[in-house]
């Protein structure tokens, strides 16, 4: 696929969408899964599954990440593909935690907990959703613990999804918690820019909208949304293109960001701004020469955000932060890019930083 973008085949739950004007509704979730530079990790992870036996290291394997980033389209889609894959008679169990603690509830109060447990311990897959959500469900946690445990004895699969890394669920059992560090925790990130600007493309054509590819270029530049919200953005945008009568132009695309959820785009200094909040540092330290770890990082983020969000370019940068030469800017920029795909701490701070943005 183009722009270093790889579809894999994974069917995932659709959403409703509402009504409007354009011709076809486009799911945001479709019968692939797109992955870009940001989630290639899962693309390892989702081939060594469907492809694998379950005796690796891959097993319990957790999803997390943002909402809308494509958790529970890339496990379900596992758990469609296990079954097509010549697995047909084997069980396939999925469930929401908070479901999977109210089952047990149920079990126990009509003292059938033996039915219960057979009907997961006996799964050859196991896909668990929201993970978090048994905070304070201390007899779930305890059962889902000896589950994972039995499946996994067994060479049977376990796959999990969750909004944090498992360090951050302070309200869930230690042995728990454990039990997914030891399997594989995949990142899975909002889609990225080569990602939008091939989903955009494909939502116009099945929309009927015609626009101009500097248009979907600038959209995919300053939309750094999850898929929904991607697909949210273009039917706004193609509601006004189509009551105008008009293609969707470079122009109009830059008015549509303009007013875009009732927000303008952040400015560089709103972004550092931000960004030395987060990481406790002054605006000064960041624009200085200081490389104490604590200053680059937080450089590099707004470096990072600034041209995902406001899409600033590597000059006006250089600019701002202290009159650097644009490859420093250019090395930085890259550097947190390839940070994100491995160090949660990072992964955090950024989208802290976006959200603090939000709500400014």
């Amino acid at each position: 696929m183009d722009c270093g973008v790889v579809s894999l085949p994974l069917p995932g739950p659709t959403p409703t969408l509402t009504g409007g004007a354009l011709r076809g509704r486009p799911s945001s979730r479709g019968e692939e899964f797109l992955v870009g530079p940001e989630n290639r990790l899962a693309e390892v992870a989702v081939q060594t599954v469907l492809e694998g036996d379950g005796h690796d290291h891959f097993n319990p394997l957790l999803f997390f990440g943002p909402s809308g980033s494509g958790k529970s389209h890339l496990a379900l889609g596992i758990a469609a593909g296990w079954s097509a894959r010549g697995r047909q008679r084997r069980r396939v169990q999925c469930v929401a935690a908070d479901e999977f603690a109210l089952e047990l509830h149920e079990a126990i109060a009509a003292q059938a907990t033996t039915d219960f447990r057979r009907k997961y311990r006996e799964a050859e897959l196991l896909v668990i959703e929201n993970i978090p959500r048994l905070a304070g469900k201390t007899a779930a946690q305890e059962e889902l613990l000896h589950t994972i445990d039995a499946l996994i004895a067994d060479g049977r699969r376990v796959i999990g999804t969750a909004l944090s890394p498992p360090s951050t669920w302070l309200e869930v059992a230690a042995a728990l918690r454990s039990r997914f560090h030891g399997g594989l925790l995949v990142p899975v990130r909002l889609p990225g820019n080569e990602v939008r600007r091939l989903l955009l493309e494909r939502w116009s054509a099945t929309l009927g909208l015609v626009i101009d590819s500097a248009a979907v270029a600038l959209l995919a530049d300053r939309l750094p949304l999850s898929a929904p919200q991607l697909l949210g953005a273009l039917i706004q945008l193609g509601e006004r293109a189509t009551l105008e009568g008009r293609p969707i132009t470079l122009e109009q695309a830059r008015r549509f960001l303009a007013t875009f959820g009732g927000k303008s785009t952040p400015s560089v200094k709103e972004i550092a701004a931000a960004t030395a909040r987060h990481f406790g540092v002054t605006l000064g330290q960041m624009r200085s020469k200081s490389r104490r770890r604590a200053v680059v990082v937080a450089r590099d983020t707004a470096i990072y955000l600034a041209r995902e969000i406001a899409g600033s370019t590597l000059p006006e940068l250089g600019r701002y932060f202290g009159n650097r030469d644009h490859t420093t800017i250019s090395h930085g920029y890259h550097k947190l890019k390839q940070m994100l795909l491995t160090e949660v701490e990072v992964q955090q701070a950024v989208s802290a930083v976006q959200n603090m943005l939000k709500e400014c």
